[in-house]
């Protein structure tokens, strides 16, 4: 993945930009949990596609760190995209025996599978991954090994938005949709959010979030949500974030925006920008939440200290163990910091956190 040659000035944001750029695997949304092995090489060999090599690596690490979740679940991912289905399914489902990798490894379970054509396996492990809130509507509607499940209506996939799109100064292309409120007054100053979506943040994925988090707008009267839609080279690069102000600068230029900045929130993966950006472009920021977000890990107490100052919000559901323990403790590493942090548990709430749908996160963002 390019990377212009300015960094980032504060430590912070090179820490931060360091673990992005590391953290993109074949699937966004996976887990980074187990640091002590360093995998930015596997990373760069599945981003290439160059899925045999990194098979190969990967079968000599899982043998000097068997207890390494992250390194069982990049196994399977590059078994899986090398054909080796048997022995990615193996991979994946001992990936799946460590805590908060379940979700993920079940749906690579089910896509080798699908591959082998034993489609009832293959839904039994992808449901399992649904029902454990693995929401990847990219994956749904691209993963040719789901045709069959598509052709059945299997997943929960929206309707198609229509995009517009910024071309950035940078030249980076970035797709976007807006949800003016009811009733919208140009002449109104409006809160603005800033909301990405969950799965691999592309298109299929921001239909969902328009249609299932946002309700298409219906019943919103005091927001402009702004849904970006992850550019081809994705967010996690320095490139992309430019492009992201560009977008901001440009919804600024066209709407009436209360106090001029934007509330971020980012609904699981889609944390992870949401997060980073947020202490990145902090002239565009009013406060940040997060939902789910496993990437929390990513960051140590000493980082934490760059979101002083600004209101930060923490959503988690009772029903996700994994994801409450990395909130919880990054709650307690954000007050350390003297953060002005909540931390919103949803009780009595799966980790599909449906209570959050139909603009009902609107309530909750400061």
């Amino acid at each position: 993945m390019p990377l212009e040659k300015r960094t980032p000035k504060s430590r912070f944001a090179r820490v931060a930009y360091s673990a992005l750029l590391t953290a993109l695997t074949l699937i966004a949304s996976a887990p980074l949990f187990a640091k002590e092995v360093e995998l930015s090489s596997v990373y760069r060999l599945l981003d290439h596609k160059n899925y045999s090599a990194a098979a190969d690596k990967l079968s000599g690490l899982v043998q000097k760190h068997p207890e390494n979740a992250d390194v069982w679940y990049q196994y399977g991912v590059a078994l899986y995209r090398d054909g080796q289905l048997d022995e990615s399914i193996a991979a994946s489902k001992k990936a799946a025996t460590f805590e908060g990798y379940a979700r993920y490894a079940h749906f690579n379970s089910g896509l080798a599978y699908a591959a082998l054509g034993e489609l009832k396996q293959a839904w039994f492990h992808i449901e399992k991954s649904m029902e454990q809130g693995y929401i990847n509507p990219d994956q749904w509607s691209q993963e040719k090994d789901l045709a069959a499940f598509r052709s059945q209506g299997k997943f929960p996939l929206a309707t198609k938005s229509h995009y517009e799109i910024l071309k950035a100064k940078n030249r980076i292309e970035v797709p976007y949709h807006i949800l003016l409120p009811e009733n919208y007054e140009p002449s109104k100053r409006y809160r603005a959010l800033l909301a990405f979506p969950p799965g691999n943040m592309g298109s299929a994925s921001a239909d969902w979030a328009i249609e299932t988090l946002w309700a298409r707008g219906k019943g919103n009267t005091d927001w402009i949500i702004v849904i970006p839609v992850a550019p081809e080279n994705g967010w996690m690069n320095h490139p992309s974030h430019h492009a992201l102000n560009d977008l901001m600068e440009h919804v600024r230029d066209h709407y009436a925006i209360e106090d001029n900045r934007f509330r971020f929130l980012g609904f699981q993966s889609g944390s992870r920008p949401a997060s980073s950006f947020s202490v990145m472009s902090r002239n565009f920021v009013h406060s940040l939440t997060t939902v789910g977000a496993m990437n929390w890990e990513d960051w140590n107490t000493r980082s934490m200290r760059e979101f002083k100052g600004l209101p930060v919000t923490l959503i988690a559901a009772e029903g996700d163990a994994p994801a409450m323990g990395i909130n919880e403790t990054a709650f307690r590493a954000l007050k350390q910091q003297q953060a002005n942090v909540r931390f919103n548990r949803l009780f009595g709430e799966g980790a599909k956190m449906e209570s959050l749908y139909n603009n009902n996160l609107l309530g909750i963002i400061e």
